[in-house]
């Protein structure tokens, strides 16, 4: 359904999020498709000029999934920033949990 909403709006920035995330982060490889999510996120993050955090670490969770470890450092060391001046500690931790393993060079994948 996803799909068929960009073929008819191809800059709908929360459908844009929603098929970057799926693609990026889902615990079943079979879905996963870190190229196509990289694609999406990057469209999005234009969209919103860089300024949507969300945005921002879905771009990070997808340029990991395709091994692009260092652009995902980079992302959320700065939605880190955005959090800590906005003493976030919910984000602070989740953003801190997922540079960890970018550091670490390895993907993000929701739980199942």
């Amino acid at each position: 359904e996803w799909r068929t909403v960009l073929e008819l709006e191809a800059d709908n920035v929360p459908t844009l999020s929603q098929m970057a995330l799926i693609l990026a982060t889902n615990p079943n490889g079979a879905i996963r498709n870190g190229a196509q999510a990289v694609t999406y996120a990057e469209r999005a993050v234009r969209l919103t000029e860089g300024k949507d955090p969300i945005m921002l670490d879905t771009l990070a969770a997808a340029y990991a999934e395709v091994g692009r470890f260092g652009e995902a450092v980079q992302l959320t060391n700065r939605n880190l920033a955005m959090a800590r001046q906005l003493k976030n500690q919910q984000i602070i931790s989740m953003l801190s949990a997922k540079l960890a393993l970018y550091e670490a060079k390895k993907p993000y994948h929701e739980a199942r």
